[in-house]
């Protein structure tokens, strides 16, 4: 669960930065073609375009790292409710065969 509410912030996060970044490119190429903009401005534009595109991949490996331990856990607890299931089994037979011998050994003493 913990997991699952890192996913949904490293999405929101995502498409936030995606929302910047779309924002900034949109800035930046309005801005190339305005001539009245100092290269210095268009350089800076450029610059933060890219950093937010690199944020944009790292919250992407971020949330496929999460997702994977995520299925990872998932199955491992499908494993185990299994085993458990298994292990119910074998108590059962188990008892039944206690259940049986007991009754064997008071029918015995009985006679």
């Amino acid at each position: 669960e913990a997991a699952q509410v890192r996913i949904r912030e490293l999405e929101a996060e995502a498409a936030r930065m995606r929302g910047e970044m779309d924002a900034q490119e949109a800035v930046a190429r309005s801005s190339a073609s305005d001539l009245h903009i100092a290269v210095g401005e268009r350089r800076a534009l450029k610059h933060k375009a890219g950093q937010l595109g690199e944020q944009k991949k790292v919250l992407v490996r971020e949330v496929k790292l999460v997702r994977g331990k995520l299925e990872e856990e998932g199955r491992k607890r499908a494993a185990a409710e299994a085993r458990v299931g298994e292990m119910a089994a074998e108590l059962k037979e188990t008892q039944a065969a206690l259940l049986a011998l007991t009754q064997a050994l008071a029918a015995r003493e009985a006679a």
